[in-house]
Parts: C-alpha cells; structure tokens; sequence
C-alpha cells in the first residue's frame, strides 16, 4: 500500500512538473504586440500623400510625421497589453524582453516597406 502511494505521488509530480515546464515554454510566445502588418493600410495613406509633395523635404516630413503618429499608436497599444501581461502575473523581465523585440520587430518592418 506505501509503495503505491509513493508511486501514485511521483506520478502526479511529474504530471504537475511536465505541465509547469511546459507552461514555462510557452509562457514567452502567448505575448502578442501590434505587428507593423496591422499598419500596412496607415503607411501607405502617408505614402500616398507624401508622393503628392512638391520637395523631397516635404516627402521625407510627411513620412517621418507618419512615422511618428503610427509608432506612439503602437507604444499605446503595446502599453497595454504590456501591463494587462503584467496583472496576469508574468515575468517583468520576459514581458519588457518581448516588448523590446516586437518593437524592433515593427521598426525592422516598416523601415523596409
């Protein structure tokens, strides 16, 4: 009977420990942020008007206004999935990690549209 508790219990902790680790490892790819794609449609209204300018100063102004207005609109929204991220009781230290990354994801992406 102590021998079947003992391997009743080391089961369910390497039940518990296998769904811990595997919780772990994901834990880092549920953190979603705004990818540069959902501004697609943003960036080229702003294409568009800059290629109206008459100067290529007036161009690069326009893009760079744009560019601007979309990158405080994704710090908004990233914000707060951030804390929302943080509430739910997630490492501070993954969260910020994969805002860093998602941010240089999107900057990556819209210097090469």
């Amino acid at each position: 009977m102590k021998k079947r508790i003992t391997l009743l219990s080391a089961a369910a902790s390497c039940l518990f420990a296998a769904v811990f680790v595997i919780s772990g490892t994901s834990l880092h790819a549920e953190f979603k942020f705004k990818e540069f794609k959902n501004d697609r449609e943003k960036f080229e209204r702003y294409a568009e008007e800059a290629e109206k300018s008459t100067t290529e100063q007036d161009w690069q102004d326009i893009l760079d206004t744009g560019k601007q207005e979309m990158l405080a609109d994704w710090e908004r929204s990233a914000e707060s999935e951030k804390e929302r991220y943080l509430r739910q009781g997630f490492s501070g230290d993954e969260v910020r990690f994969s805002f860093e990354e998602a941010r240089a994801g999107w900057e990556n992406d819209y210097e090469k549209a």
